[in-house]
């Protein structure tokens, strides 16, 4: 979602916008999706109350929310969390926030952040967990100074990409199953992880071993064992071209 109803705001409102109609021809181009994406484009908070209070039958399906604004400055990208702070999307954009991003980057609690949307979506009647991406504060907010002379396109690159790494997550995310019993011969499969090359990856493996087959999520066991999803997926996209392991959806 972003918001369009501040008049003259190149960052506040309309930076959110391009980055998510971008975003929603990159999904245009995917043949095969898990989820179903909604874009909307609305007045703050009245909008997004009309939209919603007409489409009732809508929120059973609405499952996570991004709110896109200001994303176009030069300050560090901030992500805000839900409401309760523990939803499922809070879990995924915090593992890429944590392990895929090059520059400095803030994190807040649902009200430590500006609100927008976001408030809607949190209210009991609708209780939709969404999420914010913003560079706030800045200090031309709220003022004409706020025009594009302060939006640079590597700044919304990156928001765009970031983005684009939670919805990757949320895509291919699975619970492994294991098609094999007890420790498994590693080298056997080319699965063991050289000290020497990979050390992090090596120091974790037993880990990650202890956790496959119980129930967890990919995400959930890169989590717990402080690891980038990307890196645990890619390692573990081996051992499902050996069938070693099955996929169930999250």
């Amino acid at each position: 979602m972003g918001h369009l109803c501040h008049p003259c705001q190149a960052n506040d409102g309309l930076s959110g916008v391009a980055t998510g109609v971008y975003l929603m021809k990159e999904l245009l181009k995917c043949k095969t999706l898990k989820f179903s994406y909604l874009f909307l484009i609305v007045p703050e908070i009245f909008g997004s109350i009309g939209y919603l209070w007409k489409r009732q039958t809508l929120l059973p399906k609405l499952k996570h929310g991004i709110f896109m604004e200001m994303v176009g400055s030069k300050e560090p990208l901030s992500l805000k969390h839900s409401y309760h702070g523990y939803a499922y999307i809070d879990a995924v954009s915090r593992n890429v926030f944590h392990h895929n991003m090059s520059s400095e980057f803030r994190e807040g609690g649902f009200l430590e952040l500006a609100c927008n949307d976001d408030l809607v979506l949190a209210d009991p009647d609708f209780n939709v967990p969404m999420i914010s991406l913003q560079r706030f504060p800045y200090p031309e907010y709220h003022t004409s100074l706020d025009n594009m002379s302060i939006i640079f396109p590597d700044q919304l690159e990156e928001s765009y990409h970031t983005i684009l790494h939670i919805l990757d997550v949320l895509e291919t995310d699975y619970i492994p199953q294991k098609k094999f019993v007890g420790p498994l011969y590693m080298s056997r499969y080319g699965l063991y992880v050289d000290n020497r090359k990979f050390k992090e990856m090596n120091k974790k493996l037993w880990h990650v071993m202890q956790n496959i087959g119980v129930g967890k999520s990919v995400l959930e066991i890169s989590n717990e064992l402080k690891m980038n999803y990307f890196d645990l997926y890619t390692y573990l996209s081996k051992w499902v071209s050996h069938d070693l392991l099955g996929k169930t959806d999250v």
